[in-house]
């Protein structure tokens, strides 16, 4: 479901602007190992930008045949790219990747400092996007229960009206059922995260 949402997303916004969508492939997350068949066609399509709706694992792996294939197509992903984990598995073949982000771990803010230092304090590791974004929503719903108490419509209506409420991943704010969020630019260079500025 994850995959095909993004899909959703990315037929939506990419075509214009003289780009197209030459090629759609699907895979089962978790269990595909060989991504051959579907790299050798996005590379007979043409294709000059791969979008992904994948995990780091997946990701990583693929990166590594794409190489070996020799597909110079760029790859962007999502948030679920943006983790130490794609360039420890990935090494050099995720070099010039592209992914979108939703929180800076070593950004100068109070709230993200505490939050980075007790979670690898706990767990011996940096977290990754989906730990922030857990961290978040409980303080979200813990915000929610001090306000209103045990109650599932007032949490549901706090919730649903909530704007710009701080948090480890940033500011937050709920629009139609979905969190607005900024989102930061990354690029893989020298097997690091580098911030895209413009």
């Amino acid at each position: 479901d994850f995959g095909k949402g993004l899909q959703g997303v990315y037929e939506k916004k990419w075509p214009g602007e003289g780009r197209t969508i030459v090629a759609t492939e699907y895979y089962t997350p978790g269990s595909t190992l060989d991504f051959g068949s579907i790299l050798t066609k996005i590379k007979s399509a043409g294709a000059e930008a791969v979008l992904l709706g994948s995990l780091y694992q997946d990701a990583a792996l693929m990166a590594k045949q794409a190489k070996q294939l020799g597909l110079k197509a760029q790859f962007f992903g999502d948030t679920s790219l943006y983790t130490q984990n794609l360039i420890d598995i990935g090494k050099e073949n995720v070099n010039g990747w592209h992914m979108f982000g939703q929180w800076i771990p070593t950004a100068k803010d109070p709230l993200v400092t505490k939050f980075v230092g007790d979670f690898q304090k706990q767990y011996k590791e940096m977290p990754v996007v989906f730990a922030a974004q857990g961290y978040d929503a409980m303080l979200i719903v813990l915000a929610g229960l001090a306000k209103n108490g045990p109650d599932r419509e007032k949490l549901q209506q706090y919730v649903s009206t909530l704007r710009d409420f701080p948090g480890v991943t940033g500011k937050s704010t709920f629009k139609n059922g979905d969190v607005d969020k900024k989102l930061f630019r990354f690029t893989v260079v020298n097997g690091k995260f580098t911030q895209v500025q413009k």
